[in-house]
């Protein structure tokens, strides 16, 4: 059920299938994985990202038929599944390594989240994340229009 993108080495899992409380619960065993995520989300790269997104959803919300209200009342909700993904791609890609690099080990799940919660890496790796949703979301928009602009007819 899901489909898995690359790109520059970070591997991305959209949708991925996972309770918000699992997540949550492997990477507070971290407090320093737990310590960077608080501080990235209150950061001005986090706002930027989430703000870049949201400016894409109000220049296509005519193609997503919503209104400017009910952008307003998913705002909430959009900033959270955006912190919620970042997770869980987090965690998806310190999995990767462990299991896919020669000489990783579980022990090794620590050193991978930290890694991939520096400040510089979740900057990047939000903002390819968000560029891959508005490319996915550009390219439903235009299989939607594809009907219309080469009609077919049945009898």
């Amino acid at each position: 059920m899901s489909e898995n993108k690359e790109a520059n080495g970070v591997y991305f899992q959209i949708p991925l299938l996972a309770k918000t409380s699992q997540v949550e619960e492997i990477l507070n065993q971290y407090p320093m994985v737990e310590a960077q995520l608080k501080e990235f989300f209150k950061s001005e790269s986090f706002y930027s990202c989430f703000e870049d997104m949201m400016r894409f959803v109000n220049e296509h919300k005519s193609q997503f038929n919503i209104s400017d209200a009910d952008i307003e009342n998913l705002r909430n909700d959009l900033f959270t599944a955006l912190e919620f993904n970042t997770k869980v791609n987090v965690l998806s890609n310190a999995l990767k390594n462990i299991l896919t690099i020669s000489g990783k080990s579980l022990k090794n799940v620590e050193d991978e989240l930290v890694r991939f919660t520096e400040k510089g890496a979740l900057t990047n790796f939000t903002m390819m994340y968000v560029e891959i949703l508005k490319e996915e979301a550009k390219s439903m928009i235009s299989s939607s229009f594809a009907d219309y602009t080469n009609p077919r007819y049945t009898s």
